[in-house]
């Protein structure tokens, strides 16, 4: 936390799963076989408190750091990535699902830096407004949303976009490039209606080419062919004024000549990351910049920033952005101690 308040990060996203929730997991003590006949706890103080206790705790510290606090579903059971890409399945249907929000709403409501709820993460099997109640994602995070909303009436609902396949009207070709969590096309059709629509915020994952070259990181009029893309996808819902855009995920190696990381030589996601925050900075879309932890295989580690990669967060404090507009930062968390947390899950740094 020392760390976020000290580079300018004023929020933070902890990622949990379902089934850890609803089985009032404890956490669990390092494990031996992998690290020793009697380690220590990575972090003492959290020594046999409970999963939902765990996110109460560093709430807690975040507030001492004045840090605010997304709470997000990243998955429903901790080893299910990606799962059945929806935000239930056979084992967790979703009567479980609105059961666990209750839980960690009566938990975490009373802690007043915590001020949103992610429904679910990267929804990519899920439709929108294509007719089938069955996947439709639009009309699920509606009933997840107003369930979160009856627990704690002030938090901010955050809805995710889903991905290419059955996608949304308009916007389900395999061949486009669709990120998962990125497609709200289905807004157009069928915006989300909260019983509060003042706590409505979409929000869309997107990433660069240092995650994956996507054909239009390869045009030749790239980057400047990415407004009409991302306006396509997620930005016509802020350019339009339907509601506040917050991208939950966006990250990248921030590669200069002077500071190589080896993952992107030709530096082609510093041109993509300077080109989104300018665009971002123009439509007032927020940001939540991943990762913050070291052991990221596709995301730089923010944390790395003060020799680093902070030279990653630096590249939001050209004067224009540092003066006018800076990404704040979240927080993701997961698994049931925090070795598991830190070896297996990502953290989120952004700004809002």
């Amino acid at each position: 936390m020392e760390f976020l308040k000290r580079h300018g990060f004023n929020a933070i996203r902890f990622l949990f799963n379902h089934d850890s929730v609803l089985g009032d997991a404890m956490l669990e003590a390092p494990n031996e076989k992998v690290y020793g006949v009697g380690a220590p706890w990575e972090a003492p103080e959290l020594a046999h408190y409970s999963y939902l206790d765990m996110f109460l705790k560093l709430a807690q510290v975040a507030a001492e750091h004045g840090i605010l606090v997304m709470i997000a579903a990243h998955r429903l059971r901790a080893d299910a990535w990606p799962g059945d890409g929806l935000w239930f399945d056979a084992a967790t249907p979703e009567v479980r699902v609105k059961t666990s929000w209750e839980k960690v709403a009566a938990k975490l409501c009373p802690q007043w830096n915590v001020f949103a709820a992610d429904l679910q993460n990267e929804p990519h099997a899920a439709s929108w407004g294509k007719g089938d109640p069955g996947t439709d994602w639009g009309q699920a995070a509606e009933r997840l949303g107003n369930q979160v909303l009856s627990s704690c009436s002030r938090w901010m609902i955050m809805v995710e976009g889903v991905g290419y396949s059955p996608g949304a009207p308009g916007m389900d070709s395999g061949g486009a490039g669709i990120w998962w969590g990125e497609n709200l096309a289905g807004v157009h059709k069928q915006p989300v209606r909260l019983s509060d629509p003042t706590k409505l915020v979409y929000s869309p994952h997107t990433y660069g080419p240092a995650v994956y070259e996507q054909w239009y990181f390869k045009d030749a009029t790239f980057p400047a062919n990415m407004a009409s893309i991302w306006s396509a996808r997620f930005a016509f819902i802020a350019q339009q004024q339907l509601a506040p855009v917050v991208i939950g995920e966006m990250g990248g190696f921030y590669d200069t000549p002077g500071n190589p990381s080896g993952h992107d030589p030709q530096m082609r996601d510093k041109t993509w990351q300077d080109w989104a925050i300018a665009f971002m900075a123009e439509h007032e879309i927020g940001l939540f910049y991943f990762a913050l932890n070291p052991n990221s295989t596709e995301h730089p580690d923010v944390a790395k920033a003060s020799t680093r990669a902070l030279k990653a967060p630096k590249k939001f404090t050209k004067p224009s952005i540092q003066t006018e507009w800076r990404p704040k930062s979240p927080v993701q968390t997961e698994g049931h101690n925090l070795d598991d947390v830190l070896d297996d899950d990502d953290f989120d740094v952004s700004e809002i």
